[in-house]
């Protein structure tokens, strides 16, 4: 710090005769917090250092800059604080850092000392250690003998760890009720992730809290479900639907369910968008329900509905960032082994416009060329759900012409499923070991990832750093 170090009283004096303001007047004995502020900051170039690998596979580390120009600020005039809501990247050195700050009528701004009262004057070509919150203070003059002054909390926050960072935990390594399963998905509601599997010829739910996972309890259904309810729920708006036996049923927590309209046309039900549920129908087409499965409407189709997924199908929907009302479905699966020259998977999606007025849309098949390195595999048990910035997909050994093998990787998908390369970043879990044909996917709302298997009850749960971080209050009444 090159600024000249002065008394509180001496800078109050300086302050005083160097600014004059018209407000108010000499017999008001009034402090103008209202017209001394803080207005703006900003930082600039700052470096960095990187922890990465090198081609060897072995631990390097370098430094770079980055601009920190783009990283906004709140200033929130109440609590007086001022702080950066996304924080900046890991490994950012803010022990030295050059900044502007702007003070409303040209106020005086100082820094307080770390260690003291002492008052520093804010020079913009000083660097300031921003290692831990920091003090300043801006002074303006109210008339020709008044003095306003304001204190202010800054903090510079860098977060801790990279956005991409992905780490599994074992919560259970040979759950029996779980490993019992022969066949399974998984659902994330109300603050518990369920599982329905058959077991034999019977069918069993089990729960844990989102926050656990090591310990699961039987729910008991007030209804006899069919050994195909575990593929024929979808969740919407905090509400089960379920298709069993030609009936669609809606439940809040597994165990209570209510009958509602028949569905006799129904084959699968699949997922649901943020207004409507879609299904495949026993008409080898596509269907979807405004009215909770009262009524199905028929799907436009821009190919031969021959090439929908009529096994391991997944339902994605990711839902349009804010201020744009469109739902991005996709439908990935299997065909039946009749099919038995099918090396891929058959994706299908859609973008369907939610606004007043928007265009009814075709679902497009997503064909795949010899040449696409990035295939959807077709695999024993395909899963896929949305994760992070993508969809990410599991399965067994490879069915029909496809040699993809059980487990080898995670797949993923930035592109709404036309290609599904490598996950680079959620990669298979170490020890992970499962029944080909009994596992569950599924994510919950506290951005985890969930892989349930069946045949050795292991559990395991992941989460990607980036999607932990807090998200800080920027509305300010």
């Amino acid at each position: 710090m090159k600024g000249k170090l002065l008394s509180t009283a001496v800078l109050l004096l300086s302050a005083i005769s160097l600014l004059t303001s018209c407000l108010g007047n000499n017999d008001e004995k009034t402090t103008y917090y209202g017209e001394t502020a803080i207005t703006s900051f900003k930082l600039g170039t700052l470096k960095r250092t990187i922890h990465t690998k090198n081609s060897a596979g072995k631990d390097s580390v370098y430094t770079t800059t980055i601009d920190c120009s783009g990283y906004s600020f709140y200033i929130d005039q109440i609590n007086n604080r001022i702080y950066n809501p996304d924080s900046l990247p890991k490994g950012v050195d803010v022990g030295k850092v050059i900044c502007t700050i702007a003070a409303k009528n040209g106020g005086v701004i100082l820094l307080k000392d770390n260690d003291s009262d002492s008052l520093f004057y804010y020079n913009t070509s000083d660097s300031i250690n921003f290692k831990q919150a920091r003090e300043f203070r801006v002074m303006s003059a109210v008339n020709s003998s008044e003095t306003a002054t304001r204190s202010y909390l800054i903090d510079v926050n860098v977060h801790k760890e990279v956005a991409d960072s992905f780490s599994w935990n074992n919560l259970a390594t040979n759950n029996p009720q779980i490993a019992a399963l022969t066949a399974m998905r998984g659902y994330a509601l109300g603050g518990f992730v369920y599982v329905v599997g058959n077991k034999g010829a019977g069918v069993e739910v089990y729960r844990t809290a989102e926050s656990d996972g090591a310990t699961w309890s039987a729910v008991t259904p007030n209804i006899a479900l069919s050994t195909e309810a575990y593929k024929n729920i979808a969740i919407q708006d905090g509400t089960a639907y379920l298709l069993n036996d030609g009936a669609i049923y809606t439940s809040s927590d597994f165990k209570t369910w209510q009958k509602g309209a028949s569905a006799a046309t129904i084959k699968q039900l699949l997922g649901s968008g943020t207004k409507k549920l879609y299904a495949l129908t026993t008409t080898s087409g596509l269907a979807a329900s405004v009215d909770k499965g009262a009524t199905w409407i028929v799907e436009k189709l821009d190919n031969d509905a021959a090439l929908l997924p009529t096994e391991d199908v997944s339902f994605v929907c990711r839902h349009g960032s804010a201020g744009d009302a469109v739902d991005y479905l996709t439908i990935i699966g299997n065909r039946a082994d009749s099919y038995s020259k099918d090396s891929t998977a058959m994706v299908w999606g859609k973008v369907e416009e939610l606004s007043a007025g928007g265009k009814t849309q075709a679902w497009t098949y997503y064909p795949i060329a010899r040449s696409d390195r990035y295939k959807a595999q077709r695999l024993t048990n395909l899963q896929a759900v949305f994760y992070g910035n993508g969809m990410r997909a599991i399965g067994g050994s490879g069915r029909g012409a496809s040699k993809g093998k059980a487990f080898a990787q995670v797949y993923t998908s930035e592109d709404g499923g036309l290609h599904w390369p490598k996950d680079t970043v959620v990669t298979m879990p170490t020890g992970f070991s499962s029944s080909e044909t009994s596992f569950a996917l599924v994510t919950d709302s506290q951005h985890r990832l969930w892989i349930i298997c069946g045949g050795t009850g292991q559990v395991w749960k992941g989460l990607l750093s980036g999607l932990a971080w807090k998200k800080e209050d920027t509305i300010f009444q």
